[in-house]
């Protein structure tokens, strides 16, 4: 016994000092894991923020247009303070849908995203995250009725901030200008402007190019409601869709390039694209042949936009 517990050490001092740190942090880690389960982590954290939760659900638009990197790490450190451990990274997806209910994971997914990608300057970033966990273990100690409630009063201010530039008329005005040329074609090949999940992604990468901020559903609901007053319950539907398409991130993601050259050029031709090839899939469930087999349609691909 006492020789394999002599090997154990002589191995751990031959190891390099960053690995001695990860074994040692795994370690800790697994034993904190067995004390602290995820589940009752999970409870307590939601007794405490359901307030907020609540709170951001009464302000105008989507909740989950509301949630920042900054809302992220805020949640991530009232748990860990409650749980008086880290959330490891196999943890976390569970964490947050269990928090704030899977409509939140396409959202989630994209903040991961930039988050990988190195989007936000390293040094400002660890800055935010430092402040974060301090507000946070405040807000844990002083309880729900004494906490700051930041994640509500982040909310409030995107939500202040995101109306304010839906009702600026510019906004409006500037979006009209750039889709009036699609619009003006459409028309004269007989064809009402589409508005369905993949417009609505198209439309919101066209707003951020032009307010040159995220941009929320509500954003764009002002703007196309403004644009098109008669067809204001296919814009209600569209946007519900695309509020619940769990691929919505995806079709921004693949929709940014293009509506971004079109954007710089001055104008565009994606709508026109568009509009014709929902046109040619009506005229083929027409040609005589078999019935195809809908249950096997291929999946989405950020390629049916290209």
């Amino acid at each position: 016994m006492l020789t394999k517990l002599l090997n154990l050490v002589y191995l751990i001092i031959t190891l390099p000092f960053t690995l001695i740190l990860k074994v040692v942090s795994a370690i800790f880690n697994t034993i904190q894991i067995g004390r602290h389960p995820l589940d009752r982590i999970i409870e307590k954290t939601s007794l405490f923020l359901s307030p907020q939760i609540k709170g951001m659900e009464e302000l105008e638009g989507n909740k989950y247009d509301f949630i920042t990197h900054e809302s992220v790490f805020y949640i991530l450190a009232v748990a860990e303070e409650i749980g008086g451990r880290v959330i490891v990274i196999n943890e976390r997806d569970k964490f947050f849908l269990s928090i704030l209910g899977e409509e939140f994971e396409p959202r989630l997914i994209k903040i991961w995203g930039d988050l990988k990608a190195k989007q936000f300057d390293t040094l400002e970033m660890a800055s935010t995250i430092e402040e974060v966990q301090k507000v946070a273990r405040s807000d844990v100690r002083g309880g729900v009725f004494k906490c700051s409630n930041f994640l509500l009063s982040n909310a409030k201010e995107i939500a202040k901030w995101q109306q304010a530039d839906a009702e600026r008329p510019e906004t409006v005005r500037k979006l009209k200008d750039f889709l009036q040329n699609q619009i003006d074609i459409l028309y004269r090949e007989g064809e009402d402007f589409p508005i369905n999940e993949i417009t609505i992604s198209y439309i919101s990468q066209l707003v951020m190019m032009i307010t040159k901020k995220p941009v929320s559903t509500s954003i764009v609901h002002h703007a196309l409601t403004n644009i098109f007053p008669s067809n204001i319950d296919g814009i209600n539907n569209a946007i519900g869709v695309f509020s619940q398409d769990f691929q919505t991130e995806e079709k921004l993601a693949a929709l940014f390039p293009i509506a971004k050259k079109e954007y710089e050029a001055g104008s565009g031709e994606f709508l026109i694209r568009h509009t014709r090839d929902l046109r040619k899939a009506i005229e083929d469930l027409f040609i005589p042949g078999p019935v195809p087999d809908l249950s096997k349609a291929p999946r989405w691909t950020a390629k049916d936009l290209a």
